[in-house]
């Protein structure tokens, strides 16, 4: 299974709604046939995940599992660079 976690800032906002459209949008594409989750977390609203996982800037998504983590910022619009980056065939 496929973990992911997506940290935004004012989850609220249009443009983090965008950012999350656009991750969905990714997941469906590249993960549609495995299993996944993806944890949105708000640092406006919970400050103490962002630090536990060593987060200082958004929007971050971050792929937990499998093993290696890895990071990419920005607004995850081009999907094969998303792809590749997490190391996602």
């Amino acid at each position: 299974m496929l973990i992911f976690e997506l940290y935004l800032s004012n989850a609220d906002s249009n443009a983090s709604k965008s950012v999350i459209s656009n991750v969905l949008g990714f997941l469906n594409k590249y993960i549609k046939d495995a299993k996944f989750t993806l944890d949105i977390i708000d640092v406006s609203k919970d400050i103490s995940a962002a630090r536990k996982n060593a987060v200082f800037a958004t929007p971050v998504l971050i792929k937990k599992s499998p093993l290696p983590e890895r990071r990419i910022f920005g607004t995850f619009m081009n999907f094969e660079l998303v792809a590749r980056h997490l190391e996602i065939p």
